[in-house]
């Protein structure tokens, strides 16, 4: 049996249709290329294994206990993985043009020439338009200090964000980014086994990513993206409400920004948005609200600034 370079890893939670869409892509569409498909199931308790198992047999099936997210999920599949490499794909994509062979070599290309943290190619909708999802800086603490008059004072200044056109631009050119929104991530399996390097399984989902290419990075990993090749994907396929994806988005980057600049620095950020929110009268900022009464505090009581600190993860609930 040749040896497998690559292994495929989805995370599916109640999707089965759109995964089983994504992994007969997979076999239609990829060429010249050794590669196992692992889905790692978050107890969808859908039916989900047997509607996918019945249209993709060769497969290999991790089930998990619970919901456990994406970052617990990647790992998981990680740990399953056979492969040299390992690429973490969204179960609400669909590849065509032998887009992930073309993409590692890409990878291997970079590898050659520098270390290699995470490569992704260009994402486009299925109405064609291209998905933002290469980066060039990651968040800025001071975007939620300068809520706050004395810390702006001291020059705390949100930075600017980059136009649409100037976005458009950097996402048809290859270049090196500084993260990347996982939809599609090819990772030498090196940075797991040898280097211990798994994604933070604090972060339920969202900023997860974030979190991994800043921690790698500051290890002296480049992480890059390509516009030569192409994948399609439905934006936010497995969210269940935009209200739920607002303020898990909010809640994760919180812990994010707890991570990576540590409790100080996350006090202030507390302290500018209550300050903000209370001279605030408009109804714009009800989930933000919601999640800092509920969470802010927990965060600096349940975890430390560190990967993995917690009993278990903080996944945003509805009231």
């Amino acid at each position: 049996m040749a040896e497998i370079e690559l292994s495929i890893i989805i995370v599916n939670y109640k999707t089965p249709e759109l995964t089983s869409k994504c992994i007969q892509s997979i076999f239609e569409n990829t060429r010249d290329l050794t590669f196992e498909i692992i889905l790692v199931d978050n107890n969808s308790q859908d039916g989900s294994k047997d509607f996918i198992l019945s249209d993709c047999p060769n497969i290999s099936w991790v089930q998990m206990d619970d919901n456990a997210g994406t970052s617990r999920g990647y790992n998981a599949g990680v740990k399953s993985a056979k492969g040299k490499y390992v690429l973490i794909l969204n179960s609400d994509t669909e590849l065509r043009d032998n887009a992930i062979k073309n993409s590692l070599d890409f990878h291997k290309k970079k590898e050659s020439e520098c270390k290699v943290g995470l490569t992704s190619c260009q994402i486009k909708g299925f109405d064609g338009v291209i998905q933002y999802n290469s980066n060039p800086n990651f968040p800025s603490v001071k975007k939620y200090l300068a809520k706050h008059p004395v810390l702006y004072k001291f020059g705390a200044r949100a930075p600017k964000n980059l136009s649409n056109e100037e976005k458009l631009t950097l996402h048809k050119s290859n270049h090196e980014t500084s993260w990347i929104g996982i939809a599609f991530g090819i990772i030498n399996k090196e940075i797991f086994d040898k280097e211990g390097l798994y994604f933070d399984e604090d972060i339920f989902m969202y900023s997860d990513e974030v979190e991994w290419c800043y921690r790698l990075k500051q290890l002296g990993y480049r992480h890059f993206f390509t516009a030569d090749y192409t994948i399609y994907h439905v934006n936010s396929g497995s969210s269940v409400t935009n209200e739920w994806r607002y303020g898990q988005i909010f809640l994760s980057e919180l812990i994010y920004f707890y991570k990576v600049k540590g409790k100080f620095y996350y006090n202030l950020i507390l302290r500018s948005l209550k300050y903000f929110f209370k001279k605030d009268k408009t109804t714009a900022n009800q989930i933000e609200i919601d999640v800092v009464k509920r969470y802010g505090n927990r965060i600096k009581e349940e975890y430390q600034p560190k990967v993995s600190s917690g009993k278990t993860y903080l996944k945003y609930e509805l009231k």
